[in-house]
C-alpha cells in the first residue's frame, strides 16, 4: 500500500492498484473514503512512518496487513467473539471488523 497526498487530500493506492481518497477537506464523516480513477497530478508519495495519525479504513488494507493485525490481536488475547469490543476499541466499521474476525477464526482453528 502506498500513501499519497496533496494540500487538501490524502490517498491510498492498494496492491491491486485501486486508488482511494481517505482524507479530504470535503469529507464530513470520519472513516469516509471514495474510490477514484487516478491520482491528481499534484499528489506526492508520502512516507508512511511520517504520517502515523493518518487512519486508513481496514476495508482498504492489503490482505497481509489484515493478517498481521489479526495475529497481533490474537497474541494480545483478542478472539473472534470479541467483534463488538474490537469495533469500539479500534473504531472499526462492521465490514472492517469482519475482515479481522475472519482471520481470528482461522487462527483459533489452528
Amino acid at each position: 500500500m502506498r500513501i499519497y497526498g496533496n494540500e487538501n487530500e490524502s490517498f491510498v493506492v492498494t496492491e491491486k492498484g485501486e486508488i482511494y481518497i481517505i482524507q479530504s477537506v470535503n469529507f464530513t464523516d470520519e472513516g469516509q473514503y471514495e474510490k477514484i480513477d487516478q491520482l491528481p497530478l499534484d499528489a506526492e508519495l508520502l512516507d508512511r512512518s511520517l504520517t502515523p495519525e493518518l487512519e486508513i479504513p481496514v476495508e482498504l488494507w492489503d490482505d497481509h496487513e489484515v493478517v498481521e493485525s489479526a495475529n497481533s490481536l490474537y497474541d494480545g488475547g483478542w478472539r473472534s467473539t470479541d467483534k463488538h469490543d474490537l469495533m469500539k476499541e479500534y473504531n472499526l466499521s462492521n465490514s472492517g471488523a469482519d475482515r479481522i474476525i475472519e482471520c481470528l477464526e482461522k487462527l483459533e482453528e489452528q
